[in-house]
């Protein structure tokens, strides 16, 4: 069976998602698409703006065929971890390609920039680079631009650096597993359409999902954003109660955990390092908001997203050894009846657990899973103190898969 994987976060799903989607069938006509989704949190570090299966249902209404969860452990980490597990759990379920959305829009090109950036003379330019207070995006530019003598601008884009972190992933997980050159998943990019990941505008009824939700919080309309077919989905999901999530909820409360840690336990959060945990201390026990914190820790080199990972990190309780555990499930949140035979697929060819029933299929797994498994329930109990009206926090128990005929 020939399945394309996407790995996303829909926050929310938009137009841009749709065309995404349309584009990786065209490409592929043959190919089943299942979609490997951030779950109640995502990679800023926030909670998500509507719950998962919401966005997954809207992915399967445009033309995904299964959407499963990116277990909260990565979704919430750095662009490396966050593609290296969503390239693993795509390729573990056999799928034969992994399309992605870039700004460049060429493998080729952007398979040369993943050489650049792992090639082992980068090393010691890029540490003279961070040497001087440049942010790691900065300064591994300019020293890929130095190494080469090329313009290195692709590495500035937000996709496109995802990009080349998916083909990093290929090539690592490839070398682990097979021998040869053929690569155990074949990359193949969509060409970004519209505006650019952190525009603050739309164009011709695209925009970037971080614009469409400072819409939603100063209280402007979306629908024209949206594909028309998933709007009744997500006015579903405003009656429930589960549209939107508010972000600053978690915000508020997030201090008072932070100033009850200890050195120890803030040295033991992934992406602390080189005494980063002194200056976090210190933040924490002199500052009460999450503004201020990211303020005074903030350098060049400790950037805000990497502190949004650490803060995220901090509020689910996890530790750098959570980050080595593999994903040996697929927790399904949309279907229809070709995701049905994808998930047949995964059956009779792989050693993946599905998990469709919490309640009942939890106990198939071993400890280490169920750990990994317990992140992404603390998750969703995050997610609906940030609700319009809080919800039940298990509510990982509560919903089953969308299933769509």
């Amino acid at each position: 069976m020939n399945i394309t994987g996407i790995i996303a976060e829909y926050n929310p799903f938009h137009n841009g998602h749709r065309h995404h989607i349309q584009q990786t069938r065209r490409l592929l006509p043959d190919a089943a698409v299942m979609v490997i989704m951030s779950g109640s949190m995502c990679q800023r570090g926030d909670v998500c703006i509507t719950d998962k299966w919401t966005r997954a249902a809207c992915a399967v209404h445009s033309g995904a065929d299964l959407v499963v969860e990116l277990p909260a452990v990565y979704a919430i980490s750095s662009a490396e971890y966050f593609a290296r597990a969503g390239v693993s759990i795509i390729a573990d379920a056999g799928a034969t390609h992994l399309s992605f959305g870039s700004e460049c829009g060429d493998v080729d090109t952007l398979t040369r920039a993943a050489e650049i950036v792992t090639d082992p003379a980068l090393k010691p330019i890029l540490s003279k680079y961070l040497d001087t207070g440049l942010s790691f995006p900065v300064a591994r530019q300019r020293a890929a631009e130095q190494l080469t003598g090329m313009d290195m601008s692709i590495l500035a884009h937000p996709n496109n650096i995802l990009a080349i972190e998916y083909i990093k992933a290929i090539k690592s997980l490839t070398s682990s597993k097979v021998k040869g050159d053929k690569l155990v998943l074949q990359p193949l990019t969509v060409p970004r359409r519209g505006t650019n990941y952190h525009d603050q505008h739309e164009h011709d009824s695209f925009a970037s999902a971080s614009y469409i939700r400072s819409l939603v919080a100063n209280g402007k309309p979306i629908d024209h954003l949206l594909p028309e077919s998933t709007r009744p989905i997500l006015k579903d999901a405003v009656q429930r109660g589960f549209f939107p999530a508010d972000p600053t909820t978690l915000h508020h409360a997030l201090p008072f955990l932070l100033r009850g840690m200890t050195l120890g336990q803030i040295r033991a959060l992934p992406e602390v390092t080189e005494g980063l945990e002194n200056r976090l201390y210190r933040a924490f026990q002199q500052h009460s908001t999450v503004a201020d914190i990211l303020t005074h820790v903030k350098t060049k080199r400790y950037t805000l997203s990497r502190l949004r990972h650490i803060l995220a990190a901090a509020a689910l309780g996890l530790r750098k050894d959570d980050l080595t555990l593999p994903c040996t499930y697929l927790r399904v949140l949309a279907l229809n009846a070709n995701g049905q035979k994808i998930l047949r697929h995964v059956k009779e060819t792989s050693s993946l657990t599905i998990l469709n029933n919490l309640g009942r299929d939890v106990a198939k797994l071993d400890e280490q899973a169920q750990h990994l498994l317990s992140f992404d329930i603390r998750a969703t109990g995050l997610f609906t103190l940030c609700l319009p009206e809080p919800k039940d926090a298990l509510l990982d128990y509560e919903i089953s898969p969308i299933v769509f005929e």
